[in-house]
Formats: structure tokens, sequence, C-alpha cells
């Protein structure tokens, strides 16, 4: 048997189980991401008056037009790309992004400076997240391996991981044409609303697939 065929009896055996995570995740997620943008203008506020700098007063404002107006086409994009960690569990593509590409040639131009500066964001708030909920992700990782056939799946694989779900995220920013200052602040507001409050999640994630067989 190929390891196209044996993929695809995995997946007829296990896509109702991964479906409920999915229908966890996008709930659970949901709710946090509707809080974010509750209380945007509150917590951006605080951090302008928390500010000397214009430039940054004025990026924070800029932020807080912002939000309102775009809050359904983020949430649109953002949930399209939720819901494709978890389609192509499978057959990936990519579920977070690629930055081994990323010049670090003195010589950079502004556009590759900022496409660093955004891969550095990204990565820490990924990072932080990934040493947040480290037991709760081994658990996953572990059991997701098991709906994979045994391959592995790190951190940055599982779907609604914090890899994914930042750079689900940010991918809805720069589909707007956002700046990146303007990115910055939002991811910013991403990972204080949403990704620090997910361990509940994670432990209903792990729940779900331990009731289903995986792993006592």
């Amino acid at each position: 048997m190929n390891q196209n065929s044996e993929k695809a009896q995995y997946q007829a055996k296990y896509q109702p189980l991964l479906g409920q995570c999915q229908k966890l995740a996008k709930e659970k997620i949901g709710i946090l991401l509707t809080g974010m943008f509750a209380n945007a203008d509150l917590t951006l506020n605080e951090k302008a008056d928390g500010t000397d700098s214009n430039a940054a007063k004025g990026d924070y404002f800029q932020a807080m037009s912002f939000l309102p107006k775009q809050q359904d086409a983020i949430e649109k994009i953002f949930f399209t790309q939720l819901d494709k960690g978890f389609s192509e569990f499978w057959n990936p593509s990519s579920l977070t992004a690629d930055d081994s590409d990323i010049s670090l040639d003195s010589t950079l131009s502004l556009i590759e400076e900022e496409t660093m500066e955004e891969a550095v964001v990204t990565r820490n708030i990924s990072r932080k997240g990934n040493d947040r909920f480290r037991g709760k992700l081994h658990d996953l990782g572990r059991r997701l391996s098991i709906l994979n056939g045994g391959e592995q799946i790190t951190n940055e694989e599982i779907p609604a991981g914090p890899g994914h779900l930042v750079y689900a995220f940010n991918l809805s920013l720069s589909s707007l044409n956002t700046t990146i200052s303007l990115r910055k602040i939002v991811l910013g507001l991403f990972d204080q609303y949403v990704i620090q409050q997910l361990f509940g999640m994670y432990g209903q994630y792990n729940r779900i697939l331990q009731d289903g067989g995986i792993l006592p």
C-alpha cells in the first residue's frame, strides 16, 4: 500500500474526530477574537496614553480606526485559514510562514527589512505560545501523530496551534494591504487576547482526542 493510500485510510477513519476538534477551535477562538475587537479601543487608548512618541500615538489611533472597519474582512480570511489547517491535515501545504528565504544581507531593501521584522514578530509570538502551552501541545502532537499514521506532528503543524493561528491572523492583516507598524500593533492585541488565553481550549482539544481513543 502506498503512502497516499495509507493517508486516505487514516483520514477516512479519523476525519470525524478531527472535525470535532475543528468545531471546538472555531467556537473558542471565535469568542476570544470577539473579545479582542471589543476591547481594542480601550487597550489601544491606554497604550497611546502611555507613550510620548507622536508617531507611536498616531499608529495606535490608526489601529483604532482600522479594526472596526475591517473586522468582518479580517475574521473571514482568518477563519478560512483556520479551516484550511484542519481540512489539509492529511495533505498539508503550509500552516505557518516560511521565513527560511529571508536574507540577512546588510543591503536589504526596505521591503526585505519589513519582511524580516514581520517574521521576527510572528515567530516570537508563536514561540511564546509554544512555551506557555508546552505540555498541552506536546500531548496534542503525540495524539495527532497517531491520526497521521504515526508520522510526527510538530508544534508548527498542529491545526489551531499557536504557529498556525499567528500565521492565519497575520495573513488576514497583510491581505488588507496594511503597514508593518499597524500589523505589529494588531498582532500584539491578538497575542494578548487570543494566543495567551488558549490553555483551556488546548485541554479540551486533547480531551476530544483522548475520548476518541487516542492515547489515555
